[in-house]
């Protein structure tokens, strides 16, 4: 709409612009000074009328002391019975208007219009690109925005949803093995996903930051749909770590990381990390241990 309003409007402004200078120079520049006056009086008065002249004209010459009359006017009666006149402005006068007449009739006005327009109309396409320049820049940057959102609602998102606790006995130890949990919480597919499940127990007395690296996935690639979950390998505890974490003699450290691509942009990777360190307390009868895993250290991330 704004794009028609702006055509319609100079056309306007082009045919009022050209249309008065044309009116105007019309008027100004085509009068020859020569007035014309129709004479009522008969042929055979000619030398009265020729007499009446003359002396209206003596009678009109400057006094020397009246003031200066501010134009002549010289008459005069054709033998064909018309009169005929010219009318002289006075120097004063004729400096006056003589720039304007010069501007108006020398210079043309009406190419001065134009040239005036030419300005005016490279003004308004500089405007004009400058705002289609802007729309554009907001119209890229929505559509990125949009292209953003999209991808980000429409993605794949591998979490880690629970580990599995699972009383366990291996050969003579007993024990607790603890299992990774994966779901994929988007809304299409992850493609090539690959898990690493670790963990670590490290002694009070010496202990240091637990520190953990992917090798070969503990899990081969596969695919993940939406909402279904993928187990991870469980990572077995004897049940004398598991007594001596809950006496603070050992601190015990657990960690999940996944890679994944998703359908949108197969090139790129994404990763879920996750680290926990398992707490572990007994019943009020003494006779169980009950488990409890929180967040723990720098390597927890989302991509």
């Amino acid at each position: 709409m704004l794009k028609y309003v702006a055509v319609i409007g100079s056309l306007l402004i082009v045919i009022l612009l050209v249309g008065g200078s044309f009116r105007f120079l019309k008027g100004a520049c085509s009068s020859d000074g020569l007035i014309k006056i129709q004479s009522v009086t008969e042929p055979n008065r000619t030398n009265n009328n020729s007499e009446s002249a003359e002396a209206s004209q003596q009678n009109t010459a400057p006094q020397g002391n009246e003031a200066k009359p501010t134009a002549t006017f010289n008459l005069r009666v054709t033998e064909s019975g018309e009169a005929q006149g010219k009318y002289y402005a006075s120097e004063s006068n004729r400096n006056d208007g003589e720039w304007v007449h010069k501007f108006v009739c020398d210079t043309k006005i009406g190419e001065f219009a134009i040239a005036a327009f030419t300005l005016f109309l490279v003004a308004f396409t500089a405007l004009l690109w400058l705002s289609t320049h802007r729309l554009w820049k907001v119209t890229s940057e929505t559509l990125k925005h949009a292209e953003t959102s999209a991808r980000h609602q429409l993605r794949a998102y591998v979490s880690l949803d629970t580990y599995d606790q699972q009383r366990k006995i291996v050969g003579e130890i007993g024990g607790c093995a603890f299992t990774p949990i994966w779901k994929n919480t988007g809304e299409t597919p992850a493609l090539d996903v690959e898990i690493w499940s670790l963990h670590e127990i490290v002694a009070v007395a010496k202990f240091h930051e637990p520190v953990f690296e992917t090798g070969t996935p503990t899990t081969p690639p596969a695919t993940m749909s939406k909402g279904l979950p993928v187990l991870g390998k469980g990572r077995f505890v004897p049940q004398t770590s598991l007594l001596d974490a809950h006496d603070g003699r050992c601190r015990i450290f657990f960690w999940a990381y996944a890679e994944y691509s998703d359908v949108i942009v197969r090139t790129e990777r994404h990763v879920t990390e996750v680290c926990f360190e398992l707490h572990v307390a007994k019943t009020d009868d003494g006779r169980e241990l009950r488990f409890n895993l929180l967040v723990y250290g720098p390597q927890n991330r989302a991509t």
